[in-house]
Order: C-alpha cells, then structure tokens, then sequence
C-alpha cells in the first residue's frame, strides 16, 4: 500500500462541462488527482462516503471532494478503490467566516426556541433532510451551472449565524433578495428527489444533478415540481416566498458535494 502526498493549487479543473477552481479549505472543494490503471471509473471515498470522480480533458483521473465547514487544517486522505486500493493525500487549509447578527420578530420567535410540539417534527424532519443530501446517483453532472435567480446576494455562505443573540449553525447556501413570486430556475439538469413544507426551511425543493451534487431551493411562497420529475436547465422549478425561518422574502440556494455543504459561488466561477 502505498501514500501519496498531492500538493494542491488553486488551478482551475473540468468539472463535467463545469470549470471549478481547486479550493481545499471548509466549504470548499478539493480536486484531487489521481492514477487509476483501467479504463473502468473507481469508486473513491472520502471519510466512508463517497466521492464525484471524473477525467478531464487530458483524461486524468480526478475526485472532487466537499470540505465539510468544521473540517481542521491538515492533511486528509481519499480511498481510491481499483484494481489496488491507494490512499491519496491532500491538504486542507483554513478560512475565516464572519459573523452575521439576525434579529426575528416576535411571530418568528418559535424558530429561535421551538416549543415542545414542534421538536418532535423537527427531529423527523432532520433525518429525512440527512438522508436526502447523501443521495449518490451513478449518473454524471452535465451542462454548465447557471444562477437559479437574477438578485444580489444578502447572506454569504458560511456566516456565523446569530438568531435573537442566540448562535446557530453557520449558513449553509446563499441567500438572494427577490420580490415573492420571482421564478427560481435549475441551474443544471436534475431530478427532483424531494419536495415539502418543513419547519425551519418551509417550502423547499432538492435536486440530484449527480453524483452525490445535490442542490436545495428554500422558503419558496409555490413549489412547480414534484418529487420524481426530470427537469432541464432554466425550467422553473418553483417562486420566491418567506415560508419557514426567514426575515423577509428571498431564495436561500444551498449545494451539496460529498453530502457537504459547499459554496455554491464556487460552481459559478464567482469565488
């Protein structure tokens, strides 16, 4: 069994028909190379779960794998199980988040100290959101990410956040600023694999574009899907609403790579 140590630089790399910048640090993506001595695509692993492989256009082997927001500088290691098994090591580095301080009026208080009735749903509710953002479809990602809406940013991906002086998780997609009712479109071709009304996101939409790249549409005032449709790119899969944990109406956009959160700047050549 043999290490390889695979410094990485923030050059770009294919991502299916999607150029992606190398970002190995949390909420990043780190593109690892890789030898694999068959034509056969690997399965590759990073902390038992599994990772987006594909060659690029020199056909060499690649593993794009999600940082996880809590991960610690360091070196960590994909599984890249072929012919052989190898074990390939990159390197995680750190980045700063800065804190956002949101205040919810008094009718949206119970997001910020749920009462006992509402607990029991929202430990349903996060399990089949877990679940969700594990799928891992053998079909790969295609066509180029487009933004699902047309509005400024109001909330970066991974803020500190700060509900009623009460700290919470960081935030975990974007948020865009749209008057209710502005269609939200597929950034990419997918397959609608839930569709719902939960507790803390409201109405929400997730899409399977492959490959473990899960994409979340959240709050939204009217969903146009349903839960096993094929969608193209830029059809309207819902309308911008404040349904769940919000202040006001807007998109929060989340993406997922390796059942992580990601910054789904990174998929527009924004970062």
């Amino acid at each position: 069994m043999y290490f390889f140590l695979l410094l990485l630089t923030f050059s770009s790399f294919l991502f299916a028909n999607l150029t992606v910048k190398n970002t190995p640090f949390p909420g990043g993506i780190a593109v690892v190379e890789f030898n694999n001595s068959t034509a056969i695509t690997p399965k590759v692993f990073f902390k038992n779960r599994k990772v987006l492989v594909q060659q690029d256009k020199n056909n060499k082997w690649q593993a794009l794998v999600g940082i996880p927001l809590n991960t610690k500088p360091g070196t960590y290691f994909i599984e890249v199980k072929g012919l052989s098994t190898q074990y390939i090591s990159f390197i995680v580095k750190g980045k700063n988040y800065k804190k956002q301080y949101i205040t919810l009026i008094k009718q949206k208080e119970q997001y910020v100290h749920p009462l006992n009735q509402h607990i029991q749903r929202i430990q349903k509710e996060r399990k089949i959101l877990s679940k969700t953002i594990t799928e891992f479809s053998d079909k790969k990602p295609h066509n180029s990410f487009i933004p699902p809406i047309s509005g400024k940013t109001t909330s970066e991906f991974g803020l500190q956040r700060v509900f009623n002086m009460q700290p919470r998780r960081p935030h975990s997609g974007l948020d865009f600023a749209a008057k209710k009712g502005t269609k939200i479109v597929a950034p990419m071709d997918a397959k609608v694999i839930l569709v719902g009304y939960f507790f803390f996101n409201g109405r929400a939409v997730f899409l399977d574009h492959g490959q473990g790249l899960i994409t979340a549409y959240i709050h939204l005032s009217k969903i146009k899907v349903k839960q096993g449709d094929i969608i193209k790119q830029g059809e309207v899969l819902g309308l911008v609403g404040q349904t769940g944990r919000t202040t006001g109406p807007h998109l929060h956009w989340s993406v997922y790579l390796t059942s992580t959160a990601i910054n789904p700047k990174l998929l527009l050549n924004n970062e």
